[in-house]
């Protein structure tokens, strides 16, 4: 099945302000934090957020992905994992999203 690209999804202001606290009260625990709140979004906000990894969007480098990318750029990896000695926003959103697709993949068969 194709992609719908029709409506651009927006970032609730909830996990925007949720994640900005995170980034503002950075700690050890920042990972875990941002993991929980990933792991609780809905599907629209974390749509939001990867089409923030998309370099070919116009508003790429200007969007709230970014912005907030900006402020979660370097946590220290709670649970090594022998290729990452630190995590960001990214590596974070591609970790639940992997997550997700293993979980439906599973719900599949």
């Amino acid at each position: 099945s194709e992609v719908s690209r029709t409506a651009t999804p927006r970032l609730s202001r909830d996990l925007k302000n949720r994640l900005s606290d995170i980034a503002i009260s950075r700690d050890a625990s920042s990972a875990q934090k941002v993991r929980n709140l990933l792991k609780g979004a809905s599907v629209g906000d974390l749509q939001a957020l990867l089409r923030g990894l998309d370099s070919a969007r116009a508003a790429y480098g200007r969007d709230d992905y970014y912005k907030l990318l900006m402020r979660l750029s370097s946590m220290l990896n709670d649970k090594p994992d022998g290729d990452r000695r630190q995590l960001n926003l990214a590596s974070l959103l591609v970790d639940e999203i992997e997550k997700r697709i293993a979980d439906g993949d599973s719900y599949a068969k």
